[in-house]
């Protein structure tokens, strides 16, 4: 027999170490902000058991709101706000919707706390990408997970980015003694969706459970009955769901520009492309080396990269299949060796902007896909151009 839908919100998890753990991951106010909501909603009300009448209490909200404002002001501290919820608010345990507003609070404050990796989805042809509808897409996709396994999905739409949040929570095997628990991390699944994007941004899981994710939001995700949408994994990965948004979002240029026409992609400027890169700030050009060959680096280095911060990039993958010529100027047909460049480090596209000012690398016979002008992270190149947005 299939399990039942979801783990309902309310489905208590009594407390271990790694709720404290988990509450003590977000800031203060963060975490005060969420508890003052859950004072505030009736089902997440704390109660109180009295151990002499064995009768279940309702706690005051009103003096248990002001009792943790006093501690956001600085009586107690952060320990304290946790402590109270740990061991009289809530000492039953925390819901799963508790638990799913606490991870998602941090994930959300904290942009680089997960990895993301963009899949593909590829549409029947001639088929119009579906509006999203967040809590229609995360009750159909928990009626497709449900024959294979026990969990709990949470849908937000992102503060400040176009997009929207699912957060799956994994209890495989569903055995009682899991259904108390709070999964470890790599049970623990975001997937996020951009309006009119046709990819998907999902952190990592592994085996059998990335293949169900894949089939069952194929399912979901085709909008129609019978429309079935495949969803492939694609080698962009990166900390930062805003350069994800960038390079494959829905919105004008997304994934097709950057370096020096990033602007135009962004919609930034009306003018004609061919005129010149706005100019630098004038206290940014005073603080600068004075040294004439740094400045003209720089210069270059704003042309080729673009002066706004290039995409939040930890790696990118090209293979070279270039065909070497003869001393003699011909072509040498016998030898093209194939050559993986792999550049790696907190923000690569940054990172080379910097060695061109540097006078590393020369920035004006550099290829533009060093810059992230042909709005790929991966691909094959030959003369110089990307032909393939893959290494497959």
């Amino acid at each position: 027999m299939a399990p039942s839908i979801s783990i309902p919100n309310l489905h208590l998890i009594p407390h271990s170490a790694a709720s404290r753990r988990l509450l003590g991951r977000v800031s203060k106010d963060a975490l005060i902000d969420l508890i003052i909501s859950w004072l505030s909603a009736p089902n997440l009300h704390p109660r109180h058991v009295d151990p002499e009448e064995d009768e279940e209490t309702l706690l005051s909200p009103k003096d248990a709101k002001d009792w943790y404002e006093r501690c956001r002001a600085g009586s107690g501290g952060k320990r304290a706000a946790i402590n109270r919820v740990l061991e009289v608010d809530w000492s039953e345990g925390l819901s799963c919707l508790q638990i799913a507003e606490v991870d998602m609070r941090y994930t959300i404050d904290t942009p680089t706390s997960q990895t993301y990796t963009a899949a593909r989805l590829h549409y029947p042809p001639n088929t119009t990408l579906p509006p999203l509808h967040p809590p229609s897409l995360a009750l159909k996709l928990a009626q497709s997970l449900s024959p294979f396994f026990k969990h709990h999905i949470y849908a937000v739409q992102h503060p400040t980015l176009p997009l929207h949040l699912l957060r799956l929570q994994i209890h495989d095997p569903p055995t009682p003694q899991t259904l108390t628990l709070l999964p470890p991390p790599k049970k623990i699944l975001y997937i996020a969706l951009c309006e009119g994007s046709n990819h998907v941004f999902h952190t990592g899981i592994g085996g059998a459970y990335y293949d169900m994710l894949r089939q069952c939001l194929g399912e979901v995700l085709g909008g129609k009955k019978g429309v079935r949408v495949e969803v492939r994994g694609t080698e962009l990965v990166t900390r930062s769901l805003e350069t994800m948004v960038e390079l494959r979002g829905g919105g004008r240029g997304a994934g097709t520009a950057g370096g020096a026409w990033g602007v135009y992609a962004k919609g930034e400027v009306d003018d004609s492309p061919l005129q010149a890169l706005p100019a630098p700030a004038k206290e940014e050009v005073a603080d600068r080396d004075e040294d004439s060959e740094m400045r003209k680096r720089l210069k270059i280095a704003d042309a080729r990269f673009g002066v706004d911060t290039p995409p939040v990039l930890e790696r990118v993958d090209f293979r070279l299949e270039e065909t070497f010529l003869t001393g003699d100027g011909r072509e040498d047909i016998g030898f093209a060796p194939k050559i993986q460049v792999r550049f790696e480090g907190p923000n690569v596209f940054e990172g080379l902007k910097e060695l061109v000012v540097k006078g590393v690398i020369d920035g004006v016979k550099m290829p533009g896909w060093m810059t992230g002008e042909e709005g790929v992270t991966t691909g094959v190149v030959k003369n110089g151009r990307v032909v393939k947005r893959n290494l497959d």
